[in-house]
């Protein structure tokens, strides 16, 4: 969930601070949108792992206007094969 405390609105995107295979298996439902003022955008995030393994990927939003910290989320785990 990306939340504006601001009182204009914040235009965002997100790019993968590690671009490289792991993260091309993400994606996002908006890699672009806004958020209104004291406004909530829920962000789903989607992986269709091809590849078996650990993953420790970082992805940031880098927002309009905005210099200082910009929002972070990182997503670690492991992508296990098919068990039946």
């Amino acid at each position: 969930m990306l939340w504006n405390k601001g009182e204009i609105d914040a235009i965002y995107s997100i790019q993968s601070l590690n671009p490289g295979p792991v993260a091309s298996c993400f994606s996002f439902d908006q890699n672009e949108a806004f958020v209104p003022p004291g406004g909530y955008q829920a962000i789903k995030i989607e992986l269709n792992g091809s590849l078996i393994g650990l993953i420790d990927e970082v992805f940031q939003f880098q927002v309009d206007g905005m210099r200082d910290t910009t929002p972070k989320i990182k997503i670690q785990g492991r992508i296990i094969g098919p068990t039946f």
